[in-house]
This record gives C-alpha cells, sequence and structure tokens, in this order.
C-alpha cells in the first residue's frame, strides 16, 4: 500500500485537470488494441490499466466528496499508484502551468520513493520466503 497525504487543492486539481488528460490517453489505449485478439496480453493489460484509471478517478472523487479537511489521506494499492505514476510521467509538460507542474513532479517523487521502498521489502520478503502462497 502507498500512502500519500495531499492538500485538498491539490486534489481537486489533479481531478479537474490531470484525469481528463489521463482520460484521453485511456481512450487512445483502447483505440491502439481494438483490432487484437481480446485474450492477447497486449489487449488484456489495456484493459486492466484502463480499469484502474477509472478506480482511481472513482477514488480522487469520493475523497474530495467524503472530506472536509484540508488534508486528504489517499491511500493507493501499488498497481494503482504505479498507473498513477505512469500516467503523469506521460504528461506532457506546459511551461505557462507552473502549479500544475509542481503538483504532477511532487507526486511523481513521492510515487517514486514509495514504489521504490515497496519493490525493495517485496524483493527482502520473497528471498526470505515469507511471500511464499501469494503469487499465482
Amino acid at each position: 500500500m502507498i500512502l500519500i497525504t495531499a492538500p485538498r487543492s491539490e486534489a481537486e486539481t489533479i481531478l479537474r485537470h490531470f484525469f481528463p488528460v489521463i482520460n484521453i490517453y485511456k481512450a487512445t489505449r483502447i483505440n491502439n488494441v481494438a483490432h487484437m485478439d481480446r485474450l492477447s496480453e497486449e489487449y488484456l493489460s489495456a484493459l486492466v490499466i484502463n480499469c484502474l484509471v477509472t478506480e482511481l478517478e472513482k477514488l480522487f472523487q469520493k475523497q474530495l466528496v467524503n472530506t472536509v479537511r484540508e488534508k486528504i489521506k489517499f491511500q493507493f494499492s501499488d498497481a494503482q499508484a504505479v498507473v498513477l505514476y505512469k500516467s503523469f510521467m506521460a504528461m506532457p509538460l506546459d511551461a505557462e502551468k507552473v502549479y500544475y507542474n509542481i503538483i504532477r513532479n511532487r507526486w511523481i517523487e513521492v510515487f517514486n520513493q514509495q514504489l521504490y521502498k515497496t519493490a525493495f521489502y517485496n524483493i527482502a520478503a520473497f528471498r526470505d520466503g515469507s511471500l511464499k502462497g501469494t503469487f499465482m
């Protein structure tokens, strides 16, 4: 699990300004694999990523509606964190939108640190056998 505490204004900015771009990537991803076999690896990967994007958007909406505090705590699964991290990395930078770039870079930095820690502990647990039986 990846935990991030963010100001309400950042969460609103991500939902209002970043998710429309992420949804464009979502539509593009579907168009790129539409001609493929429905059981192909690329099609299934695109389907999983798009489902995670939908979950993330609902998570942001839910947190903003259910919380009146100025700071909001987000709890992401590793898969959700990776998808959001990769989506933020793929977003184009606009030199005129400095505030958006600051938010994007802050979230990328936090995800990078948290995912690195998670990967390190998962690899260590896998090596010592404590993750035995958790994979299909």
